[in-house]
């Protein structure tokens, strides 16, 4: 904690020979399973959640991340978020999602309003994005405002 050192390891998952238990395990042996503090389980989701532009163009996919092991909190904590080849974490959804579950962005079937501007599907509001950021901006500032300064400390593009 002191010398604010992040140790991040990567593994895969392989399947076991013998039959018991769980038909999944990590190569390397126990150790680095009991050693770490915190084991995150990364998959990415079914070929029908793979996202595609306009176009139909598979552009990326759904991910799901399970904590299986976590000495600061609970473990076993779910959370899925969908990863842009290229780009990486959506943050455009995550904003319109975090938005429309605190009613600052009204969703209606595939149509989103917030305010006058109302736009069908998120391909259309990230062409409005990429044409002004600062529209992504000033929602993710009012959904700051709401759930606390805390979460967009992570930087400016988040």
């Amino acid at each position: 904690n002191k010398n604010k050192v992040l140790f991040l390891a990567t593994n895969q998952i392989r399947a076991k020979m013998d039959g018991y238990g769980n038909p999944e395990t990590t190569g390397g042996g126990y150790s680095a399973k009991h050693s770490v503090s915190t084991r995150l389980e990364v998959r990415p989701g079914p070929a029908a959640e793979r996202i595609k532009d306009s176009y139909g163009n598979i552009i990326g996919t759904q991910v799901y991340v399970q904590t299986t092991k976590n000495r600061f909190a609970s473990p076993y904590k779910k959370a899925s978020f969908k990863f842009i080849y290229g780009k990486g974490i959506d943050k455009v959804d995550d904003i319109i999602l975090m938005a429309t579950n605190l009613g600052i962005v009204e969703k209606n079937g595939a149509w989103y309003q917030y305010g006058d501007v109302k736009l069908q599907g998120l391909d259309q509001i990230r062409e409005k994005v990429e044409q002004s950021p600062e529209f992504l901006e000033e929602i993710k500032n009012k959904v700051t405002d709401i759930i606390g300064k805390d979460w967009a400390k992570e930087g400016k593009d988040a």
